[in-house]
């Protein structure tokens, strides 16, 4: 399970400075924050949004006013919703490559980051992608957690709160480029 600290994010009225909604939450991200805000039905009608990373999504002029943003788009999944495929973990200076199986839970929040609560470990690997020497290895994120070649791994207390991105759960990217860079 990841570890990190609690992050308070404010949006404030753009014209008053006044706190219109604060969330506070394990690796919060102004993303997070204002879906949690739409989620809450928070007034962000005059929200000031400019200096709001939203995947580069420049709101700092948006009147939101009379937008419905209860059924927000664009918050889809990072991790297929159906069958199995292939996830990329770094663990221990090495990169992981799992097979998610069809009937595992998953989930992502609105990075590219997604957990599971089980998978198969396929291989494990160097940095630059030739197969390691090594068939276990540790999470680095709790030292219990192995992954050895040819096992599936299982996490029983699976979050499945999609929002709670570093919840409980094997926490892996698809793209192998994002495990290596992460």
């Amino acid at each position: 399970m990841e570890s990190t600290k609690q992050i308070k994010i404010e949006i404030r009225n753009r014209w008053t400075g006044a706190v219109v909604f604060e969330y506070t939450k394990e690796g919060n991200t102004i993303t997070e924050t204002v879906l949690e805000a739409i989620r809450r039905g928070a007034n962000l009608s005059d929200a000031d949004l400019s200096d709001a990373d939203l995947r580069c999504a420049n709101l700092s002029c948006a009147n939101l006013s009379d937008a419905d943003l209860c059924d927000a788009k664009g918050c889809y999944l990072s991790c297929p919703t159906e069958g199995s495929f292939i996830g990329w973990k770094k663990a221990s200076g090495h990169i992981v490559k799992l097979r998610i199986p069809e009937d595992a839970r998953r989930s992502s929040a609105t990075g590219h980051k997604c957990r599971c609560d089980k998978a198969y470990v396929m291989e494990i690997q160097n940095m630059d992608g030739t197969k390691a020497t090594e068939d276990t290895v540790r999470s680095d994120h709790d030292q219990n957690f192995v992954y050895t070649v040819g096992a599936t791994v299982e996490v029983p207390d699976f979050d499945d709160n999609r929002w709670s991105e570093c919840a409980p759960g094997i926490h892996f990217f698809i793209d192998r480029r994002a495990a290596v860079e992460y």
